[in-house]
């Protein structure tokens, strides 16, 4: 494949389909993964939430591939507004899942953050990095009962 420019967010809209193709095919199979993994708790109530959390995800990325790939080519202040979603869909998702099936979660949010890279180039890549650790530090602020000590340790 032949590049028309050497900056990805300049990248015809096939060109950017085929670039990421791997990336939201990975993302599409961590997913399933996390669903199969974080739904198998029978009598669990949190089922039901992580399914349908997972499926709005999967539609997300088909969502992405098929209709919002051309809007940004049109309209490239859509990046930015991509990574706030991007960054509240990942909390919502890491609010979700049990603490044992995390790691999939994380999985994901280097897969969102390479995706970004391509299609949108660094700024909104740091943007969705910056939001989503603001978000999620925010999140885990509430949730886990650290004394200072252990919160320096848990960020570094």
């Amino acid at each position: 494949m032949k590049l028309a420019s050497p900056y990805f967010s300049r990248l015809s809209v096939d060109e950017q389909r085929t670039v990421t193709l791997p990336s939201m095919i990975a993302a599409v199979v961590v997913i399933v993964a996390w669903l199969l993994f974080a739904s198998s708790a029978p009598g669990d109530p949190w089922t039901l939430p992580r399914l349908l959390l997972g499926l709005v995800g999967i539609g997300y990325i088909f969502l992405l591939y098929a209709y919002i790939l051309p809007q940004v080519a049109q309209n490239p202040h859509l990046h930015w507004y991509l990574s706030f979603a991007n960054a509240v869909l990942s909390l919502g998702m890491v609010m979700l899942t049990p603490g044992s099936s995390l790691r999939f979660t994380w999985i994901l949010l280097v897969l969102v953050v390479m995706i970004t890279t391509i299609l949108a180039g660094r700024g909104p890549a740091y943007l969705f990095s910056g939001f989503s650790f603001l978000l999620l530090a925010f999140y885990l602020f509430f949730t886990i009962t650290l004394d200072l000590v252990g919160w320096v340790q848990f960020l570094v």
